[in-house]
Order: C-alpha cells, then sequence, then structure tokens
C-alpha cells in the first residue's frame, strides 16, 4: 500500500493509485511502509503516530499479513490466531475509540504458481484471521486475497507477470541486474488491485470513491 520511494522504482504500492480514486476533498494519509508487519508497525511507533492524526468521521484502511508470517526474524513475526488476531483486534478498537471507522483488508496473494500452473496459498492462516476479526468485532472487510487469487489465476504464470516486478537485466536504471520479484506489484498491477479495493469500498463508502 505504501508510497514508493524513487529508488524503487517501478515498484509501486498499491495506495498510490487508490488515492486518485478517491472523490475531490477526501483528505488522506498514507502511513503505510515496507517491510512492516502488525508487529513492527507497533514497536517502532508507526501505529501512534497514525493514531494521533485519526479524526472523528475518518475511515482508516489496514492491511497487513506478507512480514507478519515471517517466522526467521523476531521483530516481524506474528503468530497467526495469537498475536496477529490481537494486533489487528487493537487496530480496530483503537481506531473506534478516536470516533473513526476501521476497514479491514486481507493481503494479496504472491504470484507463486505450481507445476500444474494452480496459483499457490502461501500467506498461511493470516487472510482467514483478517476475515475472523472483521466478522467477530463486526468491521467492514475488503477481502483482496480471493480477488487477487482469482484474478492472478485467471492470468495465469505468463500474463501475471506484468502485475508484478519483472525486470530483465539492464531494462531499469534502478534493477540493473534484473529483478523478478512476485510479491511487490508493478503500476499496472497496483493500479488494478487499487481498482479491486475502490471498486469494494465504493459499496459501503459511494461518497468516498468517485472512479
Amino acid at each position: 500500500m505504501s508510497q514508493q520511494l524513487l529508488s524503487k522504482r517501478p515498484d509501486t504500492g498499491w495506495g498510490e493509485p487508490f488515492a486518485a480514486m478517491l472523490c475531490e476533498g477526501i483528505r488522506i494519509i498514507n502511513h503505510a511502509k515496507n517491510g512492516r508487519s502488525t508487529k513492527s508497525f507497533l514497536s517502532e511507533g508507526l501505529w501512534k503516530k497514525l493514531l494521533a492524526q485519526i479524526q472523528s468521521g475518518d475511515t482508516v484502511m489496514i492491511q497487513f499479513g506478507h512480514n507478519d508470517q515471517k517466522s526467521a526474524e523476531p521483530t516481524l513475526y506474528a503468530s497467526p490466531w495469537q498475536d496477529y488476531k490481537d494486533n489487528l483486534q487493537r487496530f480496530v478498537s483503537d481506531v473506534r475509540a478516536r470516533g473513526a471507522e476501521p476497514v479491514l483488508l486481507t493481503p494479496i496473494v504472491r504470484r507463486q504458481f505450481n507445476s500444474q500452473g494452480q496459483l499457490e496459498r502461501s500467506l498461511g492462516e493470516y487472510p482467514a484471521v483478517t476475515r475472523f476479526v472483521a466478522d467477530r468485532m463486526s468491521v467492514i472487510s475488503i477481502d483482496l486475497n480471493t480477488a487477487t487469487h482469482e484474478a492472478i489465476q485467471a492470468m495465469g504464470p505468463i500474463q501475471s507477470k506484468s502485475l508484478y516486478v519483472h525486470l530483465a537485466p539492464n531494462s531499469h536504471q534502478n534493477y540493473p541486474a534484473g529483478k523478478q520479484d512476485d510479491t511487490h506489484l508493478s503500476s499496472q498491477g497496483a493500479f488494478e488491485v487499487a481498482a479491486m479495493a475502490a471498486g469494494e469500498l465504493a459499496e459501503t463508502h459511494p461518497n468516498l470513491i468517485c472512479l
């Protein structure tokens, strides 16, 4: 979701094109940071900073999962049905305590196909936990995990590369050796995911989205 540095282009966070899909006059502050989990977002003080800027009536969109599952990195890892669940519930409660509305989003899929051309579900229990918290706490949710899984599977192993950062050597100044990244989005991929999120949000918040 994050605003990417120029040095990371063509990596594009889907929060960037999403901002252009909001209606005129809507205030947006993108607090997302690459490489963070629910745990590190808390420990680094990023959540505290976000809370300090929330105003009553705001909508706060929350999406985690990719980095929470990194069990080899103790500063990031949040066990799905304990720490990750607890952190999401805290986020929801904190937002509501300030008179704002949380929206939970499941994490988008990684582009990982098996030898039979089927897209793997590499995010474990994290999408399910997000859905569980949304249901348990009556939070509006956007299931980008399911939406992106269906879209990437339909595109197949070759065509779907266009939505992620796949670069041949010497095709981009930031990556002279090339790059094969099945997690981070290209500008096209970011736009597609942003459109999915905007389309879902428009059903519950038509006053926010002006595509």
